[in-house]
């Protein structure tokens, strides 16, 4: 489906606050997944195959930005 403007970069309610991963994120973005990679894998198996490091990560959350931005 495509937006007809990108989503925001946060949203901010009363109880939670959410936002997209930053660069800085990637270093404990991938420790969250390789602790939870057994569980993870039957809903996210290509990207649990694919982060195998902090470096991975990055990639990964660079390549997701540009997707934020243009969908």
């Amino acid at each position: 489906m495509k937006l007809k403007m990108a989503p925001p970069d946060s949203i901010n309610l009363e109880r939670i606050n959410l936002r997209r991963y930053a660069d800085e994120d990637a270093g404990l973005f991938f420790v969250y997944i390789d602790k939870n990679r057994t569980r993870l894998r039957g809903s996210f198996r290509e990207t649990v195959v694919a982060l195998t490091d902090a470096k991975s990560s990055r990639l990964f959350l660079k390549e997701s930005h540009k997707k934020w931005k243009k969908e």
